[in-house]
């Protein structure tokens, strides 16, 4: 973890407790010395979770969701139809939900073991009264994104687990026998662990390590980022079509933005974010 002067921004030694340039004290500096408390690499951190994202919710789901077609294609022969012809929805959705649900529940494991020190800190209440204020507001804004969910093309979870929720797909039965509401509730939970990781305390702790970008420019950096590591994880090979999947990029941009103003008012704990999160999910179950 870089510390930096608070005056002049230079990169301070764990041992210079006065900058060495302008002379300014740093508290955190004096708290390092006085503890023998070794910083933590932030941007390592973000460059561990960032490769197990992308290995594991990506490339691993990519080759389980190329698998699981084959599979599909061994006990329902002739469900591919010609080539050049779109995937049949059967098809991705079968293999998009059980690729997730592997996925999610290896990174939802090593998230927690990584972060097992520091696992208090992390959901740690900064203030009550901010909590209550957050609360209150999350609420009209879960509200809000239920609606745009049920009412819009755009969407904030995939577009698939949507359709299922509403009744709208085809009641084909070996695609009806390989997705149910748990699945659904188990994987976007685990993976709002996984995210807010991600996406947030570590990507968060990276930028603020590495760059002097401003608050403004951190959060656009963090929603924009956030967006398009989510769409790859969770809609790029079951979106259908470009259309559909820009819908999905344009939620997930709104979700992420959201979640990342909660996580700055509540001055970077992801209690609130969770809590908010899973309430949503249980939201959308009961009124899509």
């Amino acid at each position: 973890m870089k510390i930096r002067c608070n005056n002049c921004y230079r990169v301070l030694n764990n041992n210079e407790e006065y900058c060495t340039k302008c002379g300014t004290h740093s508290e955190e500096i004096q708290r390092i010395m006085e503890t023998g408390e070794i910083p933590v690499d932030e941007t390592g951190l973000f460059k561990l979770h960032i490769y197990l994202y992308l290995g594991i919710a990506f490339l691993l789901n990519g080759g389980l969701f190329v698998l699981y077609g084959v599979f599909f294609d061994k006990l329902k022969p002739g469900e591919y139809g010609e080539i050049g012809d779109p995937m049949p929805k059967d098809i991705t959705y079968f293999s998009s939900i059980n690729a997730l649900l592997i996925t999610s529940l290896i990174m939802f494991l090593l998230i927690l073991l990584i972060n097992a020190k520091n696992i208090f800190v992390d959901y740690k209440i900064t203030e009550k009264k901010r909590a209550f204020i957050s609360a209150i507001i999350m609420s009209i804004i879960g509200v809000g994104l239920i609606f745009l969910t049920k009412e819009t093309p755009i969407s904030v979870i995939p577009l698939y687990m949507k359709e299922y929720i509403q009744g709208t797909i085809a009641d084909a039965d070996l695609f009806m026998n390989s997705i149910s509401m748990w699945k659904i509730i188990l994987i976007l939970m685990t993976y709002s662990v996984v995210q807010e990781y991600v996406f947030r305390k570590h990507l968060f702790g990276a930028i603020d390590e590495s760059t002097l970008l401003s608050t403004p420019a951190t959060f656009i950096l963090m929603t924009i980022v956030g967006a398009v590591l989510d769409i790859a994880c969770f809609s790029l090979f079951s979106s259908g079509t470009v259309i559909s999947l820009i819908y999905i990029f344009i939620g997930s941009l709104i979700y992420q933005g959201v979640l990342n103003l909660n996580y700055f008012y509540n001055k970077q704990s992801m209690l609130s974010n969770i809590v908010f999160r899973i309430l949503l999910i249980i939201g959308l179950v009961i009124f899509l």
